[in-house]
């Protein structure tokens, strides 16, 4: 206890007329006593709520930092499963296992953590496994300990549940994917089944992830704001006795103010204050790295000028956007710019802090703003779902887009009456190639008769790699006589063609299946039939003709016919020598 409520050494005895004084005379007033003891009880409740606001704080810091870890790891093992789905490559698999571990370490603390089945070794051991720093673990767990049942709180252990379950489903789609590599080379439909799975887990782990830090957030904030009308209340009731607590926790609050800007500083995402006029107040080092400047540069400049001009000119309205939202601000994905000119895709979140008027409006006079760079994580993004619709060897789309792209032609057929022509292409013995120079060979000359084709058509037409060595394509707004025009040029195209491939040089050809797409036109796999059979004709006449089936155009009930309906063959044209 301070000096100001100890007493000294000890009192001495009062001779005089009065006698000396008896034990109980040198005994403290009861009321006095009573207001120390209040005043102790206050001072031990006042420090029990400090502390368990810093173990909250740092706890809270360090399960987002956690969440971070997490889904950095969850995007590792996404990435590699699918490129050992498309490679095959048993390294891929191995750093999706190694990094399949976090989440899995963080799940194994959980479900140690949760339950009668309390096992403190256990749960130390898999936040360890989970990348946690070993100082923030014992606060991690006794957050969980205290807290669990708090309903902000459990909402973020119910979403990391259901987040463990999709991560369990990537273990499970690991051990698949060896199995489908272990014999050889699997089949190409199971192998794009499998990737389309991953691609589904990792889409429904993304919102998880984020609601995660947001509930947590929100709880952490909530229980700030409890502890807070606790201190206010207790400091009102003892307000004059308080004089040396509130020195005490000035020094204490002064230095949880350090520690967490000091976390601020070092934070693994772009901070800043951002005033009314998105003039900057505050920035972190790391916003600085993101963008390339130093810190007074980056202070002389305001919100809109880190962003590409037509975002910049839009910044009232995310201003105002996010004062809308409340506290929880807004989320988008941004372009900014580095002080190089380098454009970056980063992730902003805007959010204010209000200003209460005596007229009860609500009028944002700063913001905080959090900046993640992402571009890394956008560019796999828009490699996975590129790769999700192409062909890796040729570049031209892979049957599954083309199958929709036919649907989507069919679709605008019917409704707007248009006319569009569908075709099938087939190699005429490239067999022959792959038996005589090898595959390598043989993926050369599909690659150049991919580009040939490509280049006879216009941007908006569709061109696929449908199988081994078949093609098929589609014409947008060209009925069958403007197709066929395009499907000779592209025939004459294929047939000049020279290639060479190691001192061995190959000329080729190929047999082209037309149909047209009206509005009677229904099915597209009855259309796609239709013509993989004039192309099946066209390549039993000697393979250097065009074939057009006429039976699909008049719609649902002919192409339900089949072989009966009719083709119109094109005579073959003569190829060079």
């Amino acid at each position: 206890m301070s000096p100001e409520f100890g007493g000294g050494k000890g009192a001495s005895t009062i001779s005089g007329s009065l006698g000396p004084i008896s034990p109980a005379d040198r005994r403290a007033p009861p009321a006095l006593r009573v207001t120390v003891a209040a005043l102790g009880a206050l001072a031990v409740l006042a420090t029990a709520l400090v502390y368990a606001m810093l173990e909250l704080m740092s706890g809270g810091r360090a399960y987002v930092h956690g969440e971070g870890r997490w889904s950095k790891a969850q995007q590792a093992v996404v990435f590699h499963l699918d490129r050992y789905a498309e490679t095959g490559e048993r390294e891929h698999l191995a750093e999706a296992r190694d990094a399949l571990q976090v989440p899995l370490g963080d799940r194994e603390a959980r479900l140690a953590l949760q339950g009668p089945a309390y096992d403190y070794a256990r749960a130390y051991d898999g936040l360890l496994r989970g990348e946690n720093h070993p100082s923030d673990i014992p606060t991690m767990i006794w957050l969980f300990e205290h807290f669990e049942n708090v309903p902000y709180f459990r909402r973020a252990i119910r979403t990391w549940g259901e987040a463990d379950a999709h991560i369990i489903q990537l273990r499970d789609l690991a051990a698949r994917l060896q199995d489908a590599w272990s014999p050889g080379r699997p089949d190409p439909a199971v192998l794009a089944g499998l990737r389309r799975e991953l691609i589904d887990i990792d889409r429904r782990l993304r919102p998880l992830e984020n609601a995660f830090s947001r509930v947590l957030g929100k709880g952490l904030l909530q229980l700030k704001r409890v502890f807070g009308v606790l201190s206010a209340v207790l400091f009102l009731v003892f307000a004059g006795a308080l004089l040396v607590t509130f020195r005490w926790a000035v020094r204490h609050i002064s230095a949880s103010e350090r520690k967490f800007w000091a976390t601020v500083q070092h934070a693994p995402v772009g901070v800043a204050l951002v005033d009314g006029h998105g003039r900057f107040t505050h920035i972190n080092d790391t916003l600085c790295t993101i963008l390339g400047y130093e810190r007074e540069s980056l202070m002389g400049l305001s919100f809109a000028d880190i962003l590409v001009p037509e975002q910049g000119a839009g910044r009232d309205v995310l201003f105002r956007r996010a004062a809308d939202a409340g506290d929880t601000g807004v989320t988008l994905e941004v372009r900014c710019l580095r002080r190089n000119g380098e454009v970056l895709w980063c992730k902003l979140n805007l959010a204010p802090f209000p200003d209460h008027h005596n007229d009860g409006a609500h009028v944002a006079a700063e913001y905080i703003a959090t900046l993640e760079d992402v571009s890394e994580a956008r560019q796999l993004s828009e490699q996975l779902t590129y790769q999700a619709a192409h062909d890796p060897l040729t570049g031209l789309l892979n049957r599954r887009r083309f199958e929709t792209d036919l649907e989507d032609a069919l679709e605008h057929a019917g409704a707007r009456g248009l006319r569009h022509t569908l075709g099938f292409v087939d190699l005429n013995d490239f067999k022959q190639v792959n038996d005589s120079a090898g595959h390598l060979a043989g993926d050369k000359v599909l690659e150049t008769v991919a580009m040939a084709m490509r280049r006879q058509l216009r941007t908006n037409d569709s061109l696929a790699r449908v199988g081994g060595d078949e093609f098929g394509f589609i014409l947008h707004g060209c009925d069958i006589q403007r197709g066929l025009e395009t499907a000779e040029k592209l025939h004459r195209a294929v047939n000049v063609l020279d290639i060479e491939w190691e001192g061995l040089r190959f000329r080729v050809s190929v047999s082209i299946g037309l149909v047209e797409l009206s509005e009677h036109t229904r099915d597209p796999v009855a259309a796609l039939q239709a013509a993989d059979r004039a192309c099946y004709l066209a390549k039993n006449e000697g393979g250097t003709g065009i074939r057009v089936d006429a039976g699909e155009a008049a719609g649902e009930d002919s192409g339900a016919q089949g072989m009966s309906s009719t083709t119109t063959s094109i005579p073959p044209e003569t190829r060079p020598s």
